[in-house]
């Protein structure tokens, strides 16, 4: 009988064994995880071969009513009071429209394919406690840590953030995602003030505590590290870019677990959505040097990075907040209501005027720039599709506003955040399709019909509104 039971058991065992060699690995989705989806195109090229798609001022979506301490465009003790004052009179949720330009959180942007980063901190007090007496960093002034930052700070700190990103990792093990760490968007000569180097550099070990072996270490240049090379050799995932000119944040002996801003990242600013046409010239200028930029920034180990997004016009931040919050304390008259309001929609010089709309929040300006920049990556599908060999046609990374939080990679391009009610268009679909294009030149046929379909659930839609900005023969 016992010989009986242990030949039952080690039946039991192998069979075990077989089923565990053979398992099939969970699905990988086109969106989601569309580098180990699109292996055949990309393991064998670098990041740097690839196009990024990504998100401008990742963490907004988690915006307090709190000034940060230390918060750009301002001077520190300015800050600090304004910090304590919280939301005074309405003011932060005002400051809040203005600077919000992402809804969805992280886990639902890198479900969404973005993999570029673009994490900006501070060091401060939590939202709901008072700014330290002093600016010195020293540790005695107690509460203060590593948050996010527009202007206001985020409500939960910057390291609860990147838990979530770690535990996604750990569900996706295909995918790589590029960070760039900076305090506003400054490649080089970045400071985080009101933080000691000491508190700087034990951010940095927690940081690098979470994602442990997952951390890039830059002793091969990211130039010739492949993605299959990241993935299955190195197996690691996470690759870090810190402004740091200053080398306080990275301590010496982590100085490998991060490149410099300075010397990793060609960062281009192409988006006005105050001059359509001024805008449409710059992108075709870039265009027209797109695959010359790329393969000379990729030989100086270079990320060729665009931003997408846009800025408020003075005219419309005075305007939006004039009109959401004082009107009706003002007691202004319709007249004084109109000439604000079309103050603020001439503001953007646009191919048609709107002189009765005024965009209400940064997000909306996104959805409108988002609109018009259909146009730039439709003619980057079509050239990487037409001549291959002409080379990439986007950049190797953008970072745009108002990327829809659904699963499916899209930007919201309608006056609507929701985006079960906005048009979207397909962001990730297009930048990867370009790769696909140029890097498998005649073969995948496979993946080109893929995200072709993808592109075809979202495709570029320019219906007409000019009451609010949106006039279909114009793009760029």
């Amino acid at each position: 009988m016992r010989s009986m039971r242990s030949m039952q058991l080690f039946v039991a065992a192998c069979l075990l064994l077989i089923v565990t060699a053979t398992a099939v690995p969970a699905a990988l989705h086109p969106i989601g995880d569309w580098m180990g989806y699109g292996a055949e195109a990309f393991a064998n090229h670098t990041l740097l071969d690839l196009v990024l798609p990504g998100t401008h001022d990742t963490l907004t979506f988690d915006l307090s009513t709190s000034i940060s301490d230390n918060a750009n465009d301002l001077p520190p003790p300015i800050a600090a009071l304004l910090h304590d004052l919280h939301d005074f009179a309405g003011l932060a949720a005002a400051v809040r429209r203005q600077a919000t330009t992402q809804h969805g959180n992280l886990t639902q942007q890198l479900d969404a394919g973005m993999r570029f980063i673009d994490l900006r901190i501070t060091f401060t007090a939590p939202p709901d406690a008072p700014s330290p007496n002093d600016n010195s960093g020293d540790d005695t002034s107690g509460g203060e840590a590593w948050y996010g930052l527009h202007m206001l700070q985020t409500v939960r700190p910057a390291l609860e953030h990147l838990r979530h990103v770690k535990a996604w990792f750990d569900a996706h093990p295909t995918e790589v995602i590029v960070v760039w760490v900076s305090r506003h968007g400054s490649t080089c000569y970045n400071t985080f003030p009101g933080a000691s180097a000491e508190q700087q550099r034990r951010f940095w070990r927690d940081v690098i505590e979470l994602f442990g072996p997952l951390v890039f270490r830059n002793h091969r240049p990211w130039n010739v590290t492949t993605l299959h090379e990241y993935v299955h050799v190195l197996r690691q995932r996470v690759v870090f870019v810190v402004s740091d000119r200053a080398a306080q944040m990275v301590p010496e002996d982590l100085r490998d677990t991060a490149m410099d801003g300075c010397l990793a990242i060609d960062n281009q600013l192409g988006i006005d959505v105050s001059n359509v046409a001024r805008t449409a010239q710059k992108l075709s200028q870039l265009r027209n040097g797109m695959a010359e930029r790329r393969a000379r920034d990729k030989a100086n180990g270079r990320l060729y990075l665009l931003s997408m997004s846009a800025g408020a016009t003075p005219e419309q931040i005075s305007g939006a907040v004039v009109l959401r919050f004082l009107q009706d304390e003002l007691h202004l008259p319709p007249s004084d209501v109109a000439n604000i309001t079309r103050a603020c929609g001439e503001s953007f010089h646009l191919p048609v005027p709107i002189p009765t709309w005024c965009p209400p929040t940064l997000a909306s300006i996104g959805r409108l720039t988002n609109y018009y920049a259909q146009s730039f990556f439709e003619s980057a599908v079509n050239a990487s599709a037409g001549d291959p060999s002409a080379g990439p046609t986007l950049p190797a990374a953008l970072y745009i506003d108002a990327v829809s939080p659904a699963p499916d990679g899209t930007l919201l391009t309608g006056e609507s955040d929701d985006p079960s009610v906005s048009p979207r268009y397909a962001y990730v679909a297009s930048s990867v399709l370009t790769s696909i294009n140029v890097l498998c030149r005649d073969r995948c046929a496979r993946l080109r019909a893929t995200y072709e379909t993808l592109r075809q659930a979202a495709p570029a839609r320019f219906p007409v509104n000019t009451t609010i900005g949106r006039d279909g023969s114009a793009g760029w």
